[in-house]
């Protein structure tokens, strides 16, 4: 039997801030092995308390979730022997469970995260849920005043787009737990500003050699709002795909979507008040939160 392989470290979140970009880079390395699938959410689903009542929670994401440690294990199955491990999945920084559940498992894990001005995150977040036809308002400021019925309602964390970026609190369960030197946090607006260099960052807490040939780059997970909303919630329609597939030829039908959804597209500005007010509700937080850890966050503009 080979040995068995858990990770060596873990992309945490947060949500819409780069871990799937920072997931690709890291898979282009030869010393580096990216769990399969790339968002395991083992340890948030292995809390009683990660409980969400939509249906499509359900088969988007606690199907396709890894439930036991077997499976959990299984996805690093394939790492070689020189490799190290990791995986990314969002949902561990928010879960305020998560972090003792991976402090027990994988006592010496190393932590990445990658924090995001909390204003734009929200707003990133909202939009792929409009892209993907599962927010039930085209009005980000009518989402933010539903927020707190809706996590009462156990609704799911992604919909949690204001509270989701009170990082303070999110970070310090880590900053408790692990050792200074096994957490490694990053701000996305510094790391994609200069990919080369913050690459090398992380090449180095991982302990291994910088990637000999050029970064693959794609900014993936790129969240925009629908031009027609109407439009999109129609492509996006699980009986009308079902009805396209019988009539329109499949490669022929996946070219007149891809089309639509590219003309559907506009990346729409938030409102400057809105801006402003979630700017000033956050202002705390992140001055918390630079203490924490000892970073300057003025490129957020959060004052």
């Amino acid at each position: 039997m080979g040995k068995i392989i858990k990770p060596d470290f873990i992309i945490v979140g947060a949500a819409k801030s780069g871990t799937t970009t920072l997931h690709k880079y890291l898979s282009q390395h030869t010393d580096v092995f990216m769990s399969i699938p790339k968002e395991t959410n083992y340890f948030a689903f292995r809390d009683p308390e990660f409980v969400f009542n939509q249906e499509f929670v359900q088969k988007n994401y606690i199907d396709d979730s890894i439930k036991t440690e077997s499976d959990y294990i299984a996805c690093f199955a394939r790492a070689k022997s020189y490799q190290i491990a990791g995986e990314a999945s969002p949902s561990y920084l928010y879960n305020k469970n998560t972090p003792l559940l991976i402090k027990n498992a994988l006592p010496n894990c190393k932590i990445i995260i990658i924090l995001r001005n909390p204003v734009d995150r929200a707003y990133s977040n909202f939009k792929h849920h409009l892209r993907i036809n599962i927010e039930t308002t085209a009005s980000f400021e009518r989402a933010l005043a539903l927020e707190k019925r809706r996590i009462s309602e156990k609704w799911w964390w992604g919909f949690h787009y204001y509270a989701a970026g009170l990082y303070y609190e999110q970070v310090k369960r880590y900053y408790e737990l692990f050792p200074r030197e096994n957490i490694l946090t990053l701000i996305y607006e510094d790391f994609f500003y200069e990919e080369e260099k913050n690459i090398g960052e992380v090449y180095n807490f991982l302990g291994i050699n910088k990637l000999e040939s050029k970064l693959e780059k794609t900014i993936l997970n790129s969240s925009v709002y629908p031009r027609f909303y109407n439009l999109q919630k129609i492509i996006n329609n699980k009986e009308v795909k079902s009805l396209f597939k019988k009539v329109v030829p499949i490669t022929f039908g996946k070219r007149i979507v891809k089309y639509i959804n590219i003309r559907n597209k506009r990346d729409k500005i938030l409102a400057k008040k809105i801006q402003a007010k979630l700017a000033q509700s956050y202002n705390a937080d992140v001055r918390k939160l630079e203490g924490l850890i000892q970073k300057d966050l003025a490129v957020w503009g959060i004052y």
